[in-house]
């Protein structure tokens, strides 16, 4: 009898909590391809890294079927980031520095493809304002200085692609919550003084 009513109350407890990630897609699920920008997954979880929490996301800009595009670069490092969804507004998150100098555009031919991955990492924080670490929410995919023209010698360069045919469809990014209830300083962590 008291063996039936444990297996009565764990049944009863997974009925009435149900799982948080039911409802979340599993890392593997490749995102909407109807997008002008592909990610390799519709959820990505930060992780520690060498230099904090970070996480890889594959980008892959495609072509118009119509358009030749020429990307802005400098020794072929292009300009990506992560803008967030804020209220009902995308703003820029997270863009990365890159170096200064204007490389040969590179080409990418009608309805061709190129691929980047971003390592998202402490940092190029633009959003939450003075921040260094992003929060948990929803993010997309952004490709910058992508042309329609290109003349080295013209400024502005060329024509930008507009903003809705360079973007990734929406996905997650989640922070641990023990990453953002860590102290700020191991060192003075209680576990740390009991040595």
């Amino acid at each position: 009898m008291r063996e039936k009513s444990a297996l009565l109350l764990i049944s009863l407890f997974f009925v009435a909590c149900p799982a948080r990630d039911v409802e979340r897609a599993p890392p593997t699920q490749v995102a909407r391809v109807d997008a002008p920008v592909r990610t390799d997954r519709t959820r990505y979880v930060l992780q520690d890294g060498p230099q904090g929490l970070e996480t890889t996301i594959v980008a892959t800009l495609k072509a118009p079927s119509d358009q030749i595009l020429y990307l802005v670069n400098c020794n072929g490092a292009i300009t990506t980031g992560l803008q967030r969804l804020v209220g009902n507004e995308w703003v820029n998150a997270w863009i990365p520095p890159i170096n200064g100098c204007l490389s040969p555009a590179i080409e990418i031919p009608p309805g061709g493809e190129t691929t980047q991955k971003m390592v998202v990492r402490p940092g190029p924080v633009v959003y939450p304002p003075n921040g260094n670490q992003l929060e948990s929410g929803t993010y997309r995919a952004a490709w910058f200085n992508i042309l329609t023209s290109f003349d080295p010698n013209a400024r502005p360069f060329g024509e930008e692609l507009p903003l809705e045919q360079r973007v990734s469809a929406p996905f997650t990014i989640e922070v641990p919550v023990a990453a953002t209830s860590a102290p700020a300083n191991p060192a003075q962590s209680p576990d740390s003084q009991a040595n």
